[in-house]
């Protein structure tokens, strides 16, 4: 064996038992926090308007992330995370900090921070968690918690958007990563509300277990997402077939965070709210994570909008690997981008499963404004303001456009101040429904047994390379030790023949 030098001491610290470091990690983390004073648990106000927002969701570390250029081109003075800015290999905490890790060495990352000094705000997503598809029900949630803060945090140590900004103290307990950044200037003003819809949501009916999913199988591992999204579906399909969906009470947000959302949206008086939630609210796609699995959670949330007339508002989401409308013409009331570093189509390696992701995407369009309200690429968003309101709309305006991997803009919409949606329609209208759910159970199952040829497949091909291998080594030994005997005769022939001469 080769003696390789001893790893630097951080890669030590990530990669080994988080133990007894990873609680001194958290104490160091929760100080930094303390004495820089801005994290992603308090709300916070600054007395300065941004000219330009960027947002953007589904990074991963070890591709190429190019498209921080065209962000950085655009020149926003926030920059909004809508969920999955890292992703791992397996489900430990340890990967988790490498991967946060990574993401902040990363070259063109850095330059766009450094470049820009833009502020860094976030929602965390399943895979900022370090679990696919996870809710509250993880090992090491706290610790998950405190992780992608801490990133957030560091993402922030260059910021220059406003020097001392104001922050609400009064909640130190905060049970996970929602917080309010409110931005006023003049009579302007503009509400981003940052949801939490992982650390305290309620486990799917069906799900993988955590015991099995947390690292990577050989063969069937890779089958992990699928599998679950399998599941979510044919709980979803047997809710909506037995019309269980009224007593569907699992939550998405857990109570604590219920009241922090009803007493800001009261209090609020912001001429734009932005709210931020790392997965769709009104898609009718079953197959991707949603509120639409969890129905009490959206009608709640439905009630609450329509109760204190939040005007002005726009949901942005992401988790979906492709960017989207969702709404009416007149109305576009949710903006998805998904996908800065991979896209719903080139994310599986397996042709059928790009098809059938073709498929969804094209087949579960009654959310969109028309059908192909849609982008299938490398994107990012952003957001500008128009407070003169000489544009699209009499009073102020917001303007949102999302940008393919070039910055050109491929979709785009207005959001006027003095808009007011009808959310408890927009919730009875945006259901899976029955008949769209017997199909799901006999596409997903189509698709179950699709999987299962191809992993029964692929362990039958490596179990015959196997037998194929260990037959050519053991035939070369035969042929070895056959040459061997042949050498060891033909010695001794000539020896008993010296012998006898």
């Amino acid at each position: 064996k080769k003696n390789h030098p001893p790893p630097p001491w951080w890669k030590e610290f990530l990669t080994r038992g988080f133990g007894m470091r990873g609680v001194v990690g958290v104490a160091l983390a929760s100080f930094l926090l303390v004495i820089h004073g801005v994290d992603a648990t308090h709300d916070v106000s600054y007395s300065r308007m941004p000219q330009k927002l960027a947002f953007g969701s589904c990074n991963k570390p070890w591709k190429n992330q190019f498209l921080w250029e065209q962000i950085e081109a655009k020149e926003p003075d926030v920059f909004m995370w809508t969920g999955d800015a890292v992703y791992t290999n397996t489900s430990y905490i340890e990967d988790l900090w490498s991967a946060l890790n990574i993401q902040l060495e990363n070259t063109l990352y850095s330059h766009f921070l450094s470049q820009t000094r833009c502020l860094v705000v976030g929602a965390i997503d399943d895979h900022d968690y370090g679990v696919n598809d996870a809710g509250r029900n993880v090992p090491n949630r706290k610790e998950r918690i405190q992780a992608y803060n801490m990133f957030l945090h560091r993402s922030n140590k260059n910021q220059a958007f406003e020097i001392d900004p104001k922050i609400d103290d009064t909640d130190l307990e905060r049970d996970g990563l929602y917080s309010s950044h409110t931005f006023t200037q003049g009579d302007n003003q503009v509400s981003v509300i940052i949801l939490d819809t992982r650390s305290s949501r309620d486990p799917y009916p069906l799900a993988l277990p955590f015991w099995l999913t947390k690292r990577k199988i050989r063969f069937f591992g890779k089958f992990f997402g699928t599998i679950n999204t399998i599941l979510r579906v044919i709980s979803a399909s047997v809710s909506e077939i037995w019309n269980t969906k009224e007593g569907n009470t699992k939550d998405m947000l857990g109570e604590q965070q219920w009241q922090w959302l009803e007493n800001h949206l009261k209090h609020s008086k912001a001429d734009f709210h932005i709210l931020i939630s790392s997965v769709q609210m009104f898609t009718t796609n079953p197959f991707v994570e949603s509120w639409g699995h969890f129905p009490a959670s959206r009608h709640r949330l439905a009630q609450l909008l329509n109760t204190y007339n939040v005007t002005g508002s726009l949901v942005l989401s992401g988790d979906v690997h492709f960017a989207e409308h969702i709404g009416s013409e007149e109305n576009i009331v949710e903006i998805t981008s998904s996908g800065m570093t991979h896209h719903a189509t080139n994310t599986y390696r397996a042709p059928f499963l790009s098809t059938a992701v073709k498929f969804v995407i094209h087949r579960f369009h009654k959310h969109r404004p028309y059908k192909n309200a849609f982008y299938n690429g490398i994107n990012f968003g952003g957001i500008s303001f128009d407070w003169n309101g000489r544009k699209e709309c009499v009073s102020k305006g917001m303007l949102t456009q999302i940008y393919d991997e070039d910055g050109n803009t491929v979709l785009s919409s207005w959001t006027c101040s003095d808009r007011q949606i009808d959310w408890m329609r927009l919730h009875e209208n945006t259901t899976f429904g029955v008949w769209t759910a017997l199909l799901i159970v006999l596409f997903t199952g189509c698709c179950a047994l699709l999987c299962t040829r191809l992993l029964l497949g692929s362990i039958f091909t490596a179990s015959a390379r196997n037998r194929a291998s260990a037959g050519d080594s053991g035939s070369s030994r035969r042929a070895a030790a056959a040459v061997a005997s042949d050498k060891n005769g033909s010695s001794r022939s000539s020896s008993s023949k010296r012998h006898h001469a």
